[in-house]
């Protein structure tokens, strides 16, 4: 699982930060990635804000579609996408399988 990390890993780290969870996976395992919505742009502002306020980092974004691009590069297959709020938080969440 990666839940809540990716957009606080340098953009330099990002693929080999992904890579280093899909080879700690076993065959038929499923990976959980989890991060902050980065649209609509109010809802991502609040996301940044509340970042720069906690963590002070103003945080940026892995678009969700390279996530699913990088992860297909490791052969991964998504099984579940979804997007949903908690207060005023948009969350993105996606399910991999390694085959």
């Amino acid at each position: 699982m990666m839940i809540d990390v990716m957009h606080h890993v340098p953009l330099k780290n990002r693929i080999a930060t992904l890579a280093g969870c899909v080879k700690r996976l076993k065959p038929r395992g499923f990976f959980i990635y989890k991060d902050m919505a980065d649209e609509p742009f109010f809802d991502a502002f609040l996301n940044r804000l509340h970042d720069l306020v906690i963590a002070r980092e103003w945080i940026r974004y892995l678009p969700l579609e390279v996530a699913v691009e990088w992860a297909a590069h490791f052969d991964l297959q998504l099984i579940r996408s979804s997007q949903y709020r908690k207060l005023f938080y948009r969350h993105e969440l996606l399910v991999f399988r390694k085959p």
